[in-house]
């Protein structure tokens, strides 16, 4: 065993120890850490207390080889101390020793818990019970599709748990969720640990996206097309398409391209009319509207901008809240009289479009699970009454769910929700027809058929940690 102790101090010894540098050097991990500690402390002067048992054992534990050059006291401290897995103050001439501590780390984030769901079902027959003659039941069976979507994030219960899975169910965990404060008690490789997990955690958290989403409507000029064909965007760009590929596992057969900014999935090498396309940040939103248009008219739904945290959802709802008259009748009979009551409730539903996006960020790049649903009442009325429908308006529903990952800033167009649409086109000699008899013969009337393509154009934007200007927002002054 070889031991070698060099001190040096600033302006000469008779400066404290906290102001001089060692070096140590153990040729061999024969000596233990009470032995150095012992060593340091005849030293310098000072003394150590502690009040376990325990903390004696891990003392007697043995050194590794180690070579400090001019470190300072802390130094050696948090070497001898991270061996020995304690935790220590040092102050007026003495250290204290424990084993366990308690730190406390803020979280910033709400106190509440967010959830959602969405139930899409086709039922051919119900399930339903009867009561017989006999006293007994009849049942119906029940046949069809139900798809139901559930998002949950409850963050507070759930860290919890993770902790004690991280850390052990041994460590003390006190939460205080209206103060954002997390407290855990636990030994220096426990709290060390934690630390580095809330720390990655908070700045996830933190993490923000701008989702700027446009949604329009294309009244396409030919009844019988089938859609936008997508390829067309490609040549804006001047982008050559990889070709099909047969090992391609996206749910197509066509291949996932990476050219000059754009990616295609799906569809198959024969006929590319894509619903899914990512475009690069360098085509403009004024290419995109030009080439829809040679399809037919183009309006605009909304435009709405979405700041939200990572991987929390965003809701965006365009569209009227339709409510219906629903009459229930009760009827009391006795042996003279039959009284009869009626009730009136009056149901919502929602008609319009319902999008769902929750975003999560890694580094430059943003996975999205995108959710679009198009509702409309197939009666196409167009005046809406003052109070209520008398009857449940009668709804037709387009949705698709997609999850796809895209580069900061690159759009995303979602398109393939195609209605059919009737409006009536009316036109009349002023006086001569509003006669009752002769309107017949002076107004002309029309029922045109098309069809309507609703697009989704969705641009991520990640917020860093720079604040945002409104200009990196997407927003522009207006000219005179």
């Amino acid at each position: 065993m070889k031991v070698i102790w060099l001190f040096f101090s600033f302006l000469g010894l008779i400066f404290a120890c906290e102001n001089r540098s060692f070096d140590l050097y153990l040729e061999e991990a024969q000596v233990s850490i009470q032995e150095v500690l012992a060593h340091l402390a005849k030293e310098c002067s000072f003394s150590v207390v502690y009040d376990d048992e325990e903390i004696g054992e891990r003392l007697s534990r043995k050194l590794p080889i180690i070579n400090i050059k001019k470190g300072g006291l802390d130094d050696i401290f948090e070497l001898l101390f991270e061996v020995a897995n304690l935790h220590y103050s040092y102050a007026n001439k003495k250290l204290n020793l424990s084993i366990l501590q308690t730190q406390t780390f803020k979280i910033n984030y709400l106190g509440t818990n967010r959830e959602g769901s969405s139930s899409t079902s086709v039922l051919i027959n119900k399930d339903t019970k009867e009561q017989s003659f006999e006293g007994g039941t009849q049942g119906f069976s029940k046949s069809g599709v139900d798809i139901v979507s559930y998002d949950g994030f409850n963050f507070w219960e759930n860290i919890k748990q993770e902790l004690e899975e991280l850390l052990g169910e041994d460590v003390g965990i006190v939460i205080n969720k209206g103060a954002g404060l997390i407290s855990i008690k636990g030994d220096q490789k426990q709290l060390k640990l934690a630390k580095t997990y809330m720390d990655t955690l908070h700045k996830r958290l933190q993490a923000q996206v701008m989702i700027d989403v446009k949604i329009l409507s294309v009244l396409h000029s030919n009844t019988n097309t089938t859609g936008i064909n997508w390829e067309g965007l490609y040549g804006l760009q001047n982008i050559n398409i990889l070709g099909a590929s047969e090992n391609s596992n996206l749910g197509g057969e066509g291949n996932l391209g990476n050219s000059s900014g754009i990616n295609i999935i799906g569809g198959t090498k024969a006929s590319r009319t894509y619903g899914l396309n990512i475009v690069h940040q360098g085509l403009s939103l004024n290419e995109i509207v030009k080439y829809l248009k040679t399809y037919g008219e183009v309006k605009s739904i909304s435009n709405p901008k979405i700041l939200t945290l990572n991987n929390q959802p965003a809701m965006i709802s365009v569209g009227d809240i339709l409510r219906y008259k629903k009459s229930t009748i009760y009827q009391n009979t006795n042996a003279q009289t039959t009284l009869t009551n009626k009730d009136s409730e009056y149901p919502s539903i929602f008609a319009g479009v319902l999008l769902d996006i929750t975003p999560l960020i890694f580094g430059n790049e943003v996975i999205l699970k995108i959710n679009p649903s198009i509702t409309k009442t197939k009666e196409n009325r167009i005046n809406l009454p003052a109070l209520a429908f008398e009857t449940p308006p009668n709804l037709t529903t387009n949705q698709l769910s997609s999850i796809i990952r895209v580069q900061d800033k690159e759009k995303i167009i979602l398109g393939g929700l195609i209605s059919n649409t009737s409006s009536k086109k009316e036109s009349k000699i002023p006086l001569l027809g509003d006669l009752p008899l002769l309107s017949y013969v002076f107004s002309y009337s029309q029922t045109l058929e098309s069809k309507e393509e609703i697009i989704f154009i969705i641009e991520p934007k990640i917020i860093h940690k720079k604040p945002p200007t409104l200009k990196s927002l997407g927003y522009e002054m207006l000219k005179d």
